[in-house]
């Protein structure tokens, strides 16, 4: 009985402790915890229940609306929870809004409100990416995008933009496509785009707030393919060359609104970087280009090039060296070209002495003139104003023994000649010269074209017994080949472009050219 009693007494106290505390209880202590994971319609909130004040916390939760006093003007949202941290994912938000939230926590005492906080929903825009680019060409490629979120609204229009500037908009771009409706993936295909251009591109959708682009994608369109290569280097001489080029993939290609050739002393010249350029009129697939004022001994760098209206593209690189220019003893200065086998003076003599510096005999009156059976010079028409066409010799200055071209040049034998020929395209086949009006080779020799780069310009002569004929037609050069105790053989450019053997008395007064030993 006496344990009894102890056991009703410690209930006693045990109750009215319980009594005591219940009196003593206070609201609960909690703090509104920050929003999370806020987008256009949905946001997580939530609070932490410190303390229960001393009574158990029977319902927590938080309170939401668009005014300052959520917890009176907002919508309540309420969970069971013990003491510590809880949260909430609330859907159905508006875009674009100004949102409040006061957590709450209530016991038997009553209900106690943590701090205000707010957030504002995102406008509502859709989320996307720009898919790669793929299947380029020359004028299309494949494009397109991934949406994966269409910011709480219905996708009502979607595609790609494009445009040679960046970041292109809907109001902004060269093009654009429209592919269907709704999130996921899509694909558009980018057309009229032009050659050999760097485009921008960016997917783009469209929902009732508005319209989003994914991120910029970039690429080039391929090249238009002409294939053109560049014709080796001929006819070189210490400031000149010839080359060109061939178009060989007509099928397709843009109309051509240029072509010629670069060059440099630096490689892969182009139009930009190049010393010098030509641009050929011609509308054919082939073409020639005289390339003009070289430096001499100097090894250049060749390319031809084709242009239409989208690019230019350049055949293959090749070189060549030019030749030095040989000088005479009076120190005038003679473009070379080497034709075959042979380097030869593009250019007729002028020199008024001989290589050891004596002076040849400026011969003037007529009458002088055809009595001479030494060495002797004129200009044409005793006029020194016609020395860029040469001088015109007699024979006897040709064969004498100071030498009439620089060292380790000679006058041009007839066998010099007859290779010449040979190699040109005439007749001779290798035969020795003949006197005869039937052997001849045309004009790559000569002026209309000079291919070879011999330069054959007319000059005239001054015959035998004085007077000076045919400088604007035609020219006879003298060999140093004796024909006979009175006449010499020549080589006779006539009106028909054709170069053909004669024999004339040494008296004439020819042009000569050189050729290196």
């Amino acid at each position: 009985m006496k344990n009894l009693k102890l056991i009703a007494i410690a209930s006693c106290f045990l109750a009215l402790n319980a009594c005591k505390k219940e009196e003593t209880a206070q609201k609960p202590t909690i703090t509104t915890e920050s929003v999370k994971f806020v987008t256009s319609n949905s946001v997580t909130v939530g609070g932490n229940v410190i303390s229960d004040g001393g009574s158990v916390v029977t319902e927590c939760g938080v309170y939401i609306g668009t005014l300052l006093n959520p917890e009176t003007t907002g919508e309540k949202f309420a969970k069971k929870t013990d003491i510590g941290p809880f949260s909430i994912a609330l859907i159905g938000l508006e875009p674009n809004t100004t949102y409040y939230v006061k957590a709450f926590a209530t016991n038997k005492v009553g209900t106690n409100f943590g701090n205000l906080q707010s957030f504002r929903t995102q406008i509502g825009l859709p989320v996307l990416t720009t898919a790669n680019i793929s299947a380029i060409t020359i004028t299309t490629a494949l494009c397109g995008g991934s949406i994966s979120s269409d910011g709480g609204f219905s996708i009502i229009a979607r595609g790609t933009i494009w445009s040679t500037s960046q970041n292109p908009t809907l109001e902004n771009n060269q093009g654009k496509t429209t592919d269907g409706t709704g999130i996921g993936n899509f694909t558009s295909s980018l057309t009229d785009l032009i050659p050999n251009t760097t485009y921008y591109v960016r997917a783009y959708a469209t929902n009732n707030t508005g319209t989003t682009y994914g991120n910029q994608q970039t690429f080039k369109t391929s090249i238009v393919e002409m294939n053109i290569t560049t014709t080796i280097a001929t006819s070189i001489t210490s400031s000149s060359a010839i080359s060109g080029g061939n178009i060989s993939s007509e099928k397709g290609v843009p109309e051509i609104i240029g072509r010629g050739v670069v060059w440099s002393r630096s490689q892969n010249p182009t139009l930009e970087n190049s010393e010098g350029k030509t641009s050929e009129t011609t509308v054919l697939w082939d073409f020639v280009s005289n390339l003009t004022t070289l430096k001499s001994n100097t090894n250049y760098y060749v390319r031809a090039y084709v242009t239409n209206k989208y690019s230019t593209q350049y055949g293959n690189q090749i070189s060549f060296t030019t030749l030095n220019t040989v000088t005479d003893i009076v120190g005038n200065i003679y473009n070379t070209a080497v034709i075959g086998t042979q380097t030869w003076m593009v250019e007729n003599l002028k020199t008024t002495k001989y290589r050891n510096g004596d002076d040849i005999p400026n011969v003037i009156g007529d009458t002088e003139w055809r009595s001479q059976t030494k060495g002797a010079y004129c200009w044409y028409e005793n006029n020194i104003a016609n020395k860029n066409n040469g001088a015109l010799y007699n024979f006897y200055t040709v064969i004498d023994s100071r030498n009439l071209c620089p060292v380790n040049w000679h006058v041009a034998t007839k066998d010099d000649w007859t290779r010449l020929l040979a190699y040109s395209g005439g007749d001779a086949g290798g035969k020795s010269l003949r006197a005869t009006t039937g052997w001849y080779t045309h004009s790559s020799l000569v002026q209309n074209d000079n291919s070879s780069g011999f330069t054959a310009l007319p000059a005239g002569w001054r015959n035998w017994g004085g007077p000076f004929n045919y400088d604007s037609s035609s020219t006879v050069w003298w060999t140093s080949s004796s024909y006979s105790s009175s006449d010499a053989y020549e080589i006779f450019l006539g009106f028909s472009d054709n170069l053909f053997p004669l024999t004339d008395p040494k008296t004439m007064g020819l042009p000569v050219r050189c050729i290196k030993n």
